[in-house]
């Protein structure tokens, strides 16, 4: 009991953290660090049948009691996220990042680190599986940290970030889209979407021109064509813009929906495009790879998101 009244009084003051930093006071760089410290003590402090070996899940698998697996899992998840709750301001501007590089990488490699422990578990149990509905409000978050460290620093953090975006989406696969946490992924989706409907943001292609001058029928124009710049209504889904790209509605057709489009948003926000010569990303996706494994610049330095404010007031709802 003790542990958890310890972790709630810290989490109070990560809570005022945040509300100081929305309200408009920069957090001293020695004060987010204390925070960090207390966060990585109170886990160093608990017994060692709570702690959770990430770099080692076999030994997980080695404790017969699931409850006690669960709550170890439990316990890593909310150390990781009270971490990404301190660092998280950091990631809202271009300028915060570079002035913070150090924190900024911190947060990355936790919220990195959340997204490899639970691909990890549901390679070898089915802990994940059956407990989806806690366990998805942790992934959702750690998306939310790459795709924002992504959208302000691109060249910074595509490339280190995008195996593990890819494999958080891949469990998005698995979401239910009646759930919570599906209904607010969908909405930030819809929101940035039509945040790139207000500011005309213009997809365009390996060769520099538009998407509406492609091939309708290539599958990278037509995941990004819904971010040309054009407005849109998404009251339904399955209405056709002039171009012929279906507009989002306001629920998914199913968890395939959510990926495609939260590949094309990643795709748009690191540099979409890249020179001839390029291979496909994960298989299954809407993304390129230039020759040297870097998608995250273009000819014309075009990137999506990275002076636009309101992209990190919509991806906070997923916090």
């Amino acid at each position: 009991m003790r542990h958890i009244t310890k972790y709630n009084q810290i989490a109070t003051k990560v809570w005022y953290h945040n509300l100081a930093h929305a309200s408009g006071n920069n957090t001293k760089k020695d004060e987010i660090g204390f925070l960090d410290y207390q966060v990585l003590q109170w886990y160093q402090q608990l017994p060692e049948s709570l702690q959770f070996h990430s770099r080692d899940l076999a030994r997980e698998n080695e404790i017969a009691s699931k409850g006690r697996r669960r709550l170890r899992l439990l316990m890593h998840l909310r150390k990781n996220q009270a971490r990404i709750s301190i660092y998280r301001p950091i990631l809202h501007s271009a300028t915060s990042i570079m002035d913070n590089r150090h924190y900024a990488q911190n947060v990355i490699e936790v919220a990195k680190d959340t997204i490899n422990t639970l691909t990890g578990v549901n390679q070898i149990s089915d802990i994940y599986r059956t407990q989806q509905i806690l366990y998805n409000y942790f992934l959702v978050q750690a998306l939310a940290v790459l795709f924002l460290s992504v959208a302000h620093a691109p060249a910074v953090f595509c490339n280190q970030t995008r195996q593990e975006f890819y494999a958080a989406i891949e469990l998005v696969k698995g979401f239910s889209t009646k759930s919570h946490v599906s209904k607010r992924l969908w909405r930030t989706i819809r929101g940035l979407k039509e945040m790139g409907d207000k500011i005309g943001l213009l997809a365009r292609g390996p060769n520099g021109i538009n998407e509406q001058e492609q091939d309708p029928h290539s599958d990278a124009a037509v995941a990004m064509a819904g971010l040309a710049g054009h407005k849109v209504d998404y009251s339904s889904y399955g209405t056709q813009r002039p171009n012929g790209v279906e507009e989002l509605g306001v629920s998914p057709d199913d968890a395939l929906q959510i990926t495609d489009e939260l590949s094309s948003l990643f795709e748009l926000a690191g540099g979409y495009g890249a020179p001839a010569g390029t291979t496909p990303a994960p298989e299954g996706y809407q993304s390129f790879i230039g020759p040297n494994g870097d998608v995250c610049s273009l000819g014309a330095g075009f990137t999506a998101f990275s002076n636009e404010p309101e992209v990190s007031r919509i991806i906070n709802e997923l916090f």
